[in-house]
């Protein structure tokens, strides 16, 4: 793998973003994948911004970008596809302080922050009902075994998921 990025980063390599699990595929990178891909991002001097956005569905088996690198890594999430809610605008990112920093004050000089009925649905759903994100999950995990069952009636091929 370290191989295959080296081919296409160079010293004008700021920001290398990946998803996982990869959407919409499904395909998830181990730790040691992502180890490889932080120490190329090392060598290099570049960021790695890993939207995890799928991941909250299966987050035990799912490791973050943040987890393996705190200095270089940038992890965005948000309760769009978790929770089914495409309409509360509020994502998550985990990243070192002075990035965060900078993301606040570049988010509060450009167009503020989140209102306030957002945070408090936000805090709601992490502190207090994480059966909402089983019942959502749970809904995805039947739409993909139709999918596939369907795709496989139909004689297509296509790559499986290692999610649910």
């Amino acid at each position: 793998m370290r191989r295959g990025l080296r081919k296409v980063v160079s010293e004008k390599t700021g920001l290398l973003v990946l998803t996982n699990p990869h959407a919409p595929s499904g395909a998830i990178a181990n730790k040691s994948e992502l180890k490889e891909i932080m120490a190329v991002a090392h060598e290099h001097g570049f960021y790695v911004l890993c939207d995890e956005i799928y991941a909250e569905f299966q987050r035990d088996a799912i490791p973050t970008i943040f987890s393996v690198d705190e200095e270089l890594g940038i992890v965005t999430t948000s309760f769009t596809k978790a929770y089914g809610l495409g309409g509360l605008k509020l994502g998550i990112t985990s990243t070192n302080k002075n990035i965060v920093d900078g993301l606040y004050a570049d988010l509060t000089n450009t167009f503020g922050g989140a209102s306030n009925v957002v945070y408090l649905v936000a805090w709601e759903l992490l502190t207090k009902d994480r059966k909402i994100l089983e019942n959502h999950k749970q809904k995805w995990i039947s739409l993909k075994k139709e999918t596939e069952e369907w795709l496989n009636e139909k004689g297509f091929e296509f790559f499986k998921t290692k999610l649910a």
